[in-house]
């Protein structure tokens, strides 16, 4: 099997670590040595257009395995590869020769899986659930990444450079271990980076009359015209009620909502049985025990409804599977 692949300043092979995920679909490629074990890049991007894009370059030795996946919805493949040899081409761009080792498909392998590809196929995985992923998964050196979180896990509040402020696994764990504290742990990110998707990560856990303050004024103003545009709707969701995708891609969008801890409405406080909310009107999705004369729509809808969604368009519901409001 032939596939495009890099040529390092010194003419040796390559190939990048790339991918992520979008709402529906996803892609990677995830490089390692001859065991499948992770490799030391010759280097790792940290600027420009990140987004699902390429991440770390890793010189290419023969016998070297290739892990490429792709998903659409919950369906996922992997072709597991072996370099074999290169062919330069001239102007820095080279063809590589695999060997297919394993592919999977349709929820099967072609053949038996080794052992020693299994961690391998799941930084495959994870990549292809990073939601615009910006960061390598797979490779030596990533420790500043799992030490920060460790530190957090452990009650540490440690401060932020500009990558790990925008790096979803630190955004999620830091305001999850430190509830109440959200002003305090703000103070530990640098935003001088920051971006829609990392803003769309981080507003699920702050309030954006809080967050705003801290936001650089273009992004600020870019955010607020999106939060315009979704003017007519407060969602108030059960945690852990729709996917974290589709969730991440309504805040992206500036789409008004908060998470509760409970789907019956009768063990919501006082102040979270509401109809209307900061000029919005209130829907509850996916909740028990609905009063009579409150908004109601199922997370299915939700989703449906997000297809027709883009950076700053309106969110709007449609009648399926359920009841919906209008």
């Amino acid at each position: 099997m032939k596939r495009n692949i890099s040529l390092t300043k010194s003419g040796m092979p390559a190939l990048w670590e790339s991918g992520g995920a979008m709402t529906n679909s996803a892609d990677c490629v995830i490089v390692g040595d001859k065991f499948a074990q992770r490799k030391k890049p010759v280097f790792i991007r940290t600027g420009g257009h990140l987004s699902n894009d390429n991440h770390a370059l890793f010189i290419l030795n023969k016998g070297d395995i290739v892990v490429v996946g792709t998903r659409a919805r919950s369906d996922y493949s992997y072709v597991i590869l072996r370099f074999v040899s290169c062919e330069k081409l001239g102007d820095g761009k080279a063809i590589g020769e695999f060997e297919i080792v394993n592919h999977y498909s349709e929820g099967q392998w072609d053949n038996e899986l080794d052992p020693m590809f299994t961690e391998i196929l799941d930084a495959a995985k994870s990549k292809m659930g990073k939601y615009h992923c910006r960061s390598t998964v797979f490779a030596l050196g990533l420790n500043v990444v799992a030490d920060t979180l460790r530190d957090i896990k452990a009650g540490k509040m440690p401060k932020l450079n500009k990558v790990l402020s925008t790096t979803f696994e630190i955004i999620d764990e830091y305001f999850k271990c430190n509830k109440g504290k959200e002003r305090e742990v703000l103070e530990q990110f640098d935003f001088s980076d920051f971006n829609g998707d990392a803003l769309a990560a981080v507003v699920r856990y702050v309030p954006w009359q809080i967050l705003r303050s801290y936001i650089p004024s273009d992004l600020r103003s870019r955010y607020e015209n999106c939060r315009n545009t979704n003017y007519k709707y407060h969602f108030i969701i059960p945690r852990d009620g729709i996917e974290d995708e589709t969730l991440r891609e309504m805040l992206y969008n500036g789409v008004s909502l908060e998470e509760v801890d409970t789907r019956d409405f009768n063990e919501l406080p006082s102040d979270k049985k509401i109809k209307e909310y900061l000029g919005r009107k209130v829907i509850y999705i996916n909740f028990l025990n609905l009063p009579e004369g409150y908004s109601y729509a199922s997370g299915d809808a939700i989703f449906f409804g997000m297809e027709k969604l883009g950076y700053g368009r309106q969110i709007l519901l449609y009648d399926h599977l359920s009841h919906i409001v209008e």
